[in-house]
């Protein structure tokens, strides 16, 4: 049996499996299929998918996501269709939320202070705070953090609250770390309490002081390890070390991130 329209289905049976209550849903597996649930499971709106079967017929398995017995899914429908595209403006387009709905769960020895449009979050690791203002508010039902919008204008911030949110709570349980790497004869750091000294081709050393609640180590001369619990900060920190002496396009030395892929330029050739 064939469809006229396979991601029209899928959505389709995504509501009518909600609406049923059901635990998951299956479907015929395709490519697209797979992608827009990959979507759906990082932005929190599912619990999971799982592709089974052999090649020719593949089955896509989606886990479904409940909260206060209510999917989480509140609305799901295709609005642009190959037989009637729709186009709209940046200014007409409708600001939407897209994890600002998934509550966050808080671990143990976390604690939480709401009061005037700021939030405190306290765990074994630190403190932190953040102001959200007044058009999204957030309430606390146990150890679950809800975000909520005034106004269709402020999903726009929801996402962004609940993402800042989520970090704070995981640095101050977790913390944050980001690594370099230095590439380079010669090339070297040493850590000394709260500054790091680096030796990248200059001829003079270059001493960075690290801000108050980021931590600097080097296991070994040539790599850096920066930790903290604030995530901005950290990135902060890594960005300005890395910028002291960015990787060269043609041997690639320099200061670069551990995770990073430095694409080499062919040298010039007489």
């Amino acid at each position: 049996m064939s469809m006229t329209d396979p991601i029209s289905d899928m959505l389709t049976r995504i509501r009518n499996a909600q609406m049923a209550e059901k635990a998951t849903v299956q479907m015929p597996s395709s490519k697209v299929k797979v992608a827009i649930a990959k979507v759906l499971k990082d932005e929190g709106y599912i619990e999971g998918f799982a592709v089974a079967g052999e090649q020719a017929m593949q089955r896509l398995e989606i886990a479904l996501k409940y909260y206060a017995g209510r999917p989480v899914i509140e609305k799901i429908e295709r609005v642009s269709k190959p037989g009637l595209r729709i186009y709209s403006s940046p200014n007409g387009a409708k600001a939407m939320s897209r994890i600002g709905n998934n509550p966050i769960k808080l671990p143990p020895k976390v604690e939480v202070t709401i009061a005037d449009g700021e939030i405190a979050v306290k765990g074994p690791l630190g403190s932190l705070s953040q102001k959200h203002g007044s058009l999204v508010s957030v309430v606390q039902n146990g150890d679950t953090l809800v975000f909520k919008a005034a106004n269709d204008e402020a999903r726009a911030m929801q996402g962004t609250v609940r993402a800042l949110v989520a970090n704070m709570v995981k640095g101050v349980t977790v913390g944050y770390e980001k690594r370099l790497a230095l590439v380079g004869v010669g090339y070297r750091a040493q850590a000394a309490g709260d500054k790091i000294n680096l030796s990248v081709g200059y001829s003079h050393p270059v001493v960075h002081r690290m801000p108050k609640g980021v931590k600097v180590e080097t296991p070994q001369q040539t790599e850096i390890v920066i930790k903290g619990i604030d995530k901005q900060q950290v990135g902060q920190v890594a960005a300005e070390i890395r910028a002291y002496r960015p990787p060269e396009p043609y041997k690639g030395k320099g200061v670069r991130y551990a995770d990073e892929r430095v694409v080499i330029k062919e040298t010039k050739k007489k």
